[in-house]
């Protein structure tokens, strides 16, 4: 309960950041402001900014001495500056991830009427704002990765766009619309939902993930901190394989959840591995969950597993409401995860 608790209050300072950097970039008028806003809040569980502030708490910089005080360590739950190097970059991955369900919802897309238990923004403000909206919201997020004050903001700001662009993110949601003209003698693979997954869903983690070490690396380098110029290349391709596994372990249960709820639409049966390749879509959750673990005991990552295991608690409840071949073994997984104890 306490720990409820808590993620409550931290979720509530990063929607009070968000809120505060939108403030920044978005125009004065109150019709099209009152969109954007729309659009924007609530932002819903704040994962990908969770994952942000993981990071930057896991990878701060360590006393090189045993005996130090553990209390004094940056945690999950210490409130950082509203204008810090992380806080903007948490609140642009928020952006970017709202600007895609704006777009994703609209009639040319998946056509929803429904987001967060609210009706969509093309619903209530209109197609064509829902479009600018979006399309504005796209340029917010760059416009406040651009506020980092780092040697290396050109270098973040490639990456991101290189992980949400064209080659990613935005070629996924193209893989994603075009399974839906495949036909019977032209079915879509289990190796193309896999990368669509991958580029339409652990490519915004990746960006969250990899884009947080590189800041926190950056700083620590400005102080001088020797931890920021040991192992960097290696932590970040571990990271980027971190980022990929949960992604692909975010979007499959969700998959599952779709199933449990017996929510599918038609285009989210034609992309559900579970409803096609119900083995192989079982197994590659396995693997990717079994992926996640390692790298976090790999790196003893005790933020990113307090983030975890809160989501994770959710997921063993939905789980357990499903009970395919194979469901056991992913509830042993999900729940070990779980439980793991937090030194």
């Amino acid at each position: 309960m306490m720990m409820q608790k808590q993620f409550e209050l931290l979720r509530k300072e990063l929607t009070d950041d968000l809120y505060a950097h939108l403030k920044e970039t978005l125009p004065r008028q109150q019709f099209v402001g009152d969109a954007y806003q729309y659009a924007v809040f609530p932002p819903g569980k704040l994962f990908r900014p969770l994952l942000v502030k993981a990071i930057a708490c896991d990878f701060a910089p360590r006393p090189r001495f045993n005996n130090f005080d553990n209390n004094l360590f940056p945690s999950l739950f210490t409130k950082w500056h509203t204008h810090s190097n992380h806080a903007y970059l948490a609140s642009a991955i928020e952006v970017h991830h709202a600007y895609t369900l704006a777009h994703d919802d609209l009639p040319c897309m998946d056509n929803d009427s429904m987001r967060r238990n609210k009706p969509t923004t093309h619903i209530v403000y209109g197609e064509w704002m829902a479009l600018l909206v979006g399309d504005g919201l796209l340029n917010c997020s760059y416009a406040l990765l651009a506020k980092l004050k780092l040697a290396c903001t050109r270098d973040i700001i490639s990456f991101v766009s290189w992980c949400l662009g064209p080659k990613g993110l935005i070629h996924g949601q193209v893989m994603d619309l075009s399974f839906e003209r495949r036909d019977k003698d032209n079915p879509v693979l289990f190796y193309e939902l896999m990368q669509m997954l991958e580029l339409k869903t652990s490519r915004l983690i990746q960006a969250a993930i990899v884009s947080s070490f590189a800041v926190s690396m950056a700083e620590q380098r400005e102080q001088k901190n020797s931890y920021a110029s040991y192992g960097i290349k290696r932590s970040m391709f571990d990271l980027f394989k971190l980022g990929k596994h949960l992604g692909l372990a975010f979007q499959l249960l969700d998959d599952l959840y779709d199933l449990v709820e017996q929510k599918e639409s038609s285009h989210e049966k034609a992309i559900n591995a579970f409803m096609t390749y119900p083995e192989e879509a079982h197994k590659q959750l396995l693997e990717s969950l079994n992926k996640v673990d390692h790298f976090v005991r790999k790196y003893n990552l005790q933020a990113m597993q307090l983030v975890l295991q809160e989501y994770l608690e959710k997921a063993s409840e939905k789980l357990s409401l499903y009970n395919p071949s194979g469901a056991k073994q992913i509830l042993e997984i999900v729940r070990s995860m779980e439980h793991k104890h937090i030194v």
